[in-house]
């Protein structure tokens, strides 16, 4: 059985900075899911599930940014209407940072 982490699991585009963040999440989770004495089949399914849905939030909101960070035209404008107006709380991310 084999374990994929990191960007050899979910490769992350660089417009969220998540990248070794992620491959850390992953390790960690990995470390608590085989220390809990479930077989390893099992255990390895278990790290599988619990970081799908956290890896594919993270990829998607990567993917948004690059789409933002790119535009032009009238989002392009938006963009930086939003930037000028919220400033740095349209980056806080809490789900992100918080580990939710």
């Amino acid at each position: 059985r084999v374990a994929l982490l990191g960007d050899a699991a979910h490769p992350m585009r660089p417009y969220l900075a998540q990248g070794a963040g992620m491959a850390i999440e992953d390790a960690a989770t990995l470390a608590s899911v085989l220390q809990s004495g479930t077989d390893i089949p099992a255990a390895l399914a278990h790290y599988a599930r619990q970081r799908w849905q956290r890896n594919a939030r993270v990829q998607a909101r990567a993917q948004r940014n690059g789409r933002i960070f790119h535009a032009s035209g009238l989002v392009r404008w938006g963009r930086d209407r939003a930037m000028q107006l919220g400033g740095e709380r349209l980056l806080d991310l809490p789900w992100l940072y918080g580990g939710g």
